[in-house]
Order: structure tokens, then sequence, then C-alpha cells
């Protein structure tokens, strides 16, 4: 999340669906990594800013059907827009940032341009926890 309440995506390839995604930033943790200096760590890596607070949201059971554990959400604060694509981007499949608002992320769900379940659920877990989207002062 930016200072000014945006959500940074990134469009990113994946190889599974052979197509690109926007989602938020995500990545794998070294074996006995803790998991907020993971989500610290991958934000660097694909977005070349580093983040000035991570939050624990909440766990993911990715599929419970075939799966046994899940993954952990974060949000990331940070205090800027990356200026570029830092060298990792392009190794990780990333070609594209875009920030965006609370109404243009709806549309993009409404639209079919987001359906990544991370992203999805990162964004439940901060809605009902007041996090995201910034409520207007009042």
């Amino acid at each position: 999340m930016l200072p000014d309440g945006r959500i940074l995506l990134v469009r990113h390839f994946r190889h599974a669906t052979r197509r690109w995604h926007w989602e938020t930033p995500r990545g794998f943790a070294e074996p006995g990594a803790d998991g907020a200096a993971t989500a610290a760590r991958e934000i660097e890596e694909e977005v070349g800013v580093p983040a000035d607070e991570v939050i624990f949201l909440g766990a993911l059971d990715v599929d419970t059907g075939a799966e046994v554990g899940g993954d952990e959400i974060y949000l990331a604060r940070l205090a800027r827009v990356p200026e570029e694509h830092p060298a990792g981007a392009a190794e990780e499949g990333i070609d594209e940032f875009r920030a965006v608002t609370a109404d243009e992320f709806t549309q993009m769900i409404r639209d079919g341009r987001l359906g990544d379940a991370f992203t999805l659920a990162a964004y439940a877990y901060a809605q009902v926890r007041g996090l995201w989207p910034p409520t207007a002062a009042a």
C-alpha cells in the first residue's frame, strides 16, 4: 500500500496458466524464514522499493482438497511508487507496475482482469481488518 492509499499491483507472467496476471507481489520463503521478513524481501526483489512496515493479515489454505499447509498473507506499506523496474523483476516474469485506487481495484475484479487468489485473499483480509480501502476522514 502506498501513502495515498493506492495498492501497487504487478503484471506477472505465470507459467501454470500461460498468461499474464495482475496481482500483488508474492514469493516463496526460504526454509525456516520468518513470514514478515520473506514478504519484505519479496517486495524489494520484485518492486525495488523497501517496505516501511509489514503487517500480518492472515493465513490462506490454497487448496484444502489437495495440499497440506497454507500461506501467510501480509500487507506491506511502501513509501513511494517504484521509479524503475529492479533487475530481478524481468527475471521473475514481471513487466509492469500499476498503482490502483480501491475503486479501480474492484473494477478490475468486476471486469475479470484481476482474479489471483492470493491478491483477492489479501483484499478480503485488509478490508475486514479496516486497513484497505482507506476511509475518508470525518
